[in-house]
C-alpha cells in the first residue's frame, strides 16, 4: 500500500488536477466499492471516475443541500439532505433509490451507520431510524429535539457516539441502549462541519477545532492535549494509524503525527485548494482527494 509509512511527507505532494463543478462548495467526499468518487454539494450528487477521468452521473432530482455521503456496510450510498435522507444504490451507468428517510427539522448536517446497522442522523436534534432486518429497511425510531443544529457524530465504541455542537461549543456523549447524554465537554471550540471527528485508536477521539486540535481521552472524556493550529481545521482524515490530516478555510494541509497518545505537527502544504475545503478523503492508492469552494482537487 503506498504513502503510508512513516515516510509520508505532504510537501511532497502537489495539485494534479481540478475537477470544475456547478455548486459552490464540495461537502462530502466518499469512495464506492468499484473505486468511484461520489462527492455532494449544495444542489447534486456526482459519480467521478477517477480512472477514466470522467463524471459518470449526476443526481439531481429534488435534492438540495446534501452536506455528507458516506457508503453503507451493503454498499448503498447514504446521503444527508435537506429534510430527508437517501439511500441509493449506485450502478453502472444508473442509480435507483432504495428508499427516503423523512420527518427531519432542516439541514441534515451528518448521518452514520452503527455498527448494529441502525443510522443517526443530525439535523435540529438526534434521529434515530431502526432497521428491519427482514424488509432491509429503515423506520424512524427515536426523535431527541436539542432545539439547535449539531453538527459531527462519529460511534467511539459499541455503546457510545460522540456529537459536536459549535454554537454551545460542546461535544457531548450519548449512550446508546438509551440514547442519554452520559457526559459531555465543554468550552471545546470546534466549528460549524461535519468532518471534524475522528476516533484515532480504541481510547482517543481528534477533534478539529477553531485554529486548534484537541485529544480526547474516550474513557475519561477529557481533552488531554491541545494544539494550537494557523487555521480553522473543516475536515480531518487518516493516513494510519500513526499519521493524519487535516484542512480547513486557507486551503492548506496539515500533517500530525499520533505517537503515545501525543499529537505533534509535522508538515504543512499551503494553498493546495480555495479559501474554504471542507472535506478531504486519502485513497490507498496515495491520492487525496480535497473539495473547495468550487472544485474537487486531486493531489499526489
Amino acid at each position: 500500500m503506498s504513502d503510508t509509512t512513516s515516510s509520508f511527507n505532504i510537501e511532497t505532494k502537489s495539485k494534479t488536477k481540478t475537477v470544475k463543478t456547478n455548486s459552490d462548495n464540495i461537502l462530502s467526499i466518499c469512495v464506492l466499492n468499484d473505486g468511484r468518487i461520489a462527492t455532494s454539494t449544495f444542489s447534486e450528487v456526482v459519480i467521478y471516475n477517477l480512472e477514466k477521468d470522467k463524471v459518470d452521473m449526476t443526481i439531481n432530482e429534488n435534492i438540495e443541500e446534501v452536506s455528507h455521503l458516506f457508503l453503507m456496510q451493503n454498499g448503498y450510498l447514504f446521503s444527508s439532505a435537506c429534510e430527508e435522507c437517501i439511500i441509493y444504490e449506485i450502478k453502472e451507468d444508473s442509480y435507483e433509490i432504495i428508499q427516503k428517510l423523512g420527518g427531519l427539522y432542516g439541514d441534515t448536517s451528518k448521518s452514520i451507520e452503527l455498527e448494529n446497522g441502525d443510522v443517526i442522523c443530525l439535523s435540529k436534534g438526534l434521529y434515530v431510524f431502526k432497521k428491519d432486518p427482514a424488509l432491509n429497511n429503515f423506520s424512524l425510531f427515536k426523535t431527541i429535539n436539542e432545539d439547535k443544529f449539531l453538527n459531527d457524530v462519529i460511534q467511539v465504541d459499541e455503546n457510545r457516539i460522540a456529537i459536536s455542537n459549535s454554537v454551545d461549543k460542546q461535544i457531548k456523549f450519548w449512550e446508546l441502549s438509551s440514547f442519554s447524554n452520559v457526559s459531555q465537554i465543554d468550552d471545546i471550540e470546534v466549528g460549524p462541519y461535519n468532518n471534524c471527528l475522528y476516533k484515532i485508536d480504541s481510547k482517543n477521539m481528534v477533534v478539529g477545532g477553531v485554529n486548534m486540535i484537541y485529544l480526547v481521552d474516550l474513557s475519561t472524556c477529557v481533552i488531554k492535549k491541545k494544539v494550537t493550529n494557523d487555521y480553522e481545521i473543516f475536515a480531518v482524515s487518516p493516513i494510519n494509524d500513526k499519521i493524519f490530516l487535516t484542512t480547513g478555510n486557507e486551503g492548506t494541509i496539515t500533517q500530525w503525527k499520533y505517537d503515545n497518545e501525543e499529537i505533534a505537527k509535522e508538515h504543512e502544504k499551503e494553498k493546495l485548494g480555495k479559501e474554504e475545503c471542507l472535506c478531504m478523503k486519502y485513497l490507498e492508492n496515495g491520492k487525496i482527494l480535497l473539495g473547495d469552494s468550487a472544485n474537487l482537487i486531486i493531489i499526489e
